[in-house]
């Protein structure tokens, strides 16, 4: 038996169709690499790597895996790019956001093969 206080239908559903929305934009490439970056940025940071709105993981989702295609790499080598990033660039806030650049990301990869 539901308390009609705290629970809310309506509310339960906006949820529900959000997770779906939302989980549109997850793949295995994004989910690896972010979890990995996670741990670095807290690692770095003591606390957890900001929250991204769902525009933001589908531009990362397709920058990575725009650059996994041209390069043919995987999600080992963009963790082994995020970790050379985290060692060796300062100057920046370490978001996942500044990570996920072409530039960025081409000049961490000639750096790890």
């Amino acid at each position: 038996q539901y308390n009609t206080n705290t629970f809310n239908p309506k509310e339960s559903n906006t949820n529900n169709n959000a997770l779906r929305r939302y989980a549109k934009t997850q793949t295995p490439l994004f989910d690896g690499v972010f979890s990995f970056y996670s741990d670095l940025y807290e690692q770095k940071y003591g606390e957890p790597h900001p929250m991204l709105k769902q525009e933001q993981r589908a531009r990362i989702e397709y920058v990575f895996a725009a650059f996994c295609l041209q390069h043919d790499c995987d999600v080992t080598a963009l963790m082994a790019m995020a970790d050379d990033f985290f060692e060796s660039v300062s100057g920046t806030d370490y978001n996942i956001n500044h990570f996920a650049n072409k530039s960025i990301l081409d000049v961490r990869y000639e750096r790890i093969k």
